[in-house]
């Protein structure tokens, strides 16, 4: 079986995001830079597991200590600057904790 060579591009990015099911409702995050509304996510760092990234993003963001449910799918697409994203969607299970501000320069409000 021939190998085909994967070169990753300089605009290359993976990303994950989170959707985290509060009863009836779902967790949002407002970022401070852009002044938008999302799921809790953010970027993999280098050699970090996709699912483990997922993790530490929703801690970093919320505070929130959680299991993951379900991989939702993985989406691919190009974004307004011309990097390529690669995005983990993912679903948690139980968590524990109140969702809070954990650093006010990336997220300035949880609900």
């Amino acid at each position: 079986m021939e190998k085909k060579r994967t070169t990753i591009k300089q605009s290359q990015k993976i990303t994950v995001s989170l959707i985290v099911p509060r009863g009836n409702k779902l967790l949002y995050v407002h970022g401070a830079k852009y002044h938008t509304w999302g799921f809790p996510g953010g970027k993999v760092e280098l050699f970090e597991d996709p699912f483990e990234a997922a993790l530490r993003e929703l801690y970093e963001e919320t505070g929130l200590i959680a299991s993951l449910k379900t991989l939702i799918g993985i989406y691919k697409f190009e974004s307004d600057r011309g990097n390529d994203i690669t995005t983990y969607s993912f679903t948690t299970g139980r968590y524990k904790g109140e969702p809070r501000v954990m650093n006010k320069e990336e997220i300035d409000e949880v609900a």
